[in-house]
């Protein structure tokens, strides 16, 4: 699923932790935030937690037994997600 490498319910039990590959090298932690947050809503419906765009909170490691793991995800560049940019986001009451 689109490039995600590990997926693991949270620490507090009250969402999941989605870690996905990307190369900080040709665009920023906070670029990459926006992108798949804009993803998520668009395609599934999901708001992120603004909280994960502070490259600080950053969590890699999983207590979850049933972590999923994709050895075969590949990482994101940022022309796979700029067309996002483009596109508005719905408001929730749209329908």
């Amino acid at each position: 699923i689109w490039g995600v490498a590990l997926c693991f319910i949270s620490p507090s039990k009250k969402g999941v932790k989605v870690v996905i590959g990307i190369d900080t090298e040709q665009a920023t932690h906070e670029q990459y935030f926006y992108w798949f947050e804009k993803l998520f809503l668009k395609m599934l419906g999901i708001k992120i937690d603004p909280s994960g765009k502070d490259v600080a909170r950053a969590c890699y490691l999983s207590y979850d037994p049933k972590a999923f793991i994709d050895k075969r995800h590949q990482q994101f560049e940022p022309s796979d997600l700029e067309y996002l940019d483009k596109e508005p986001i719905k408001n929730e009451n749209e329908k």
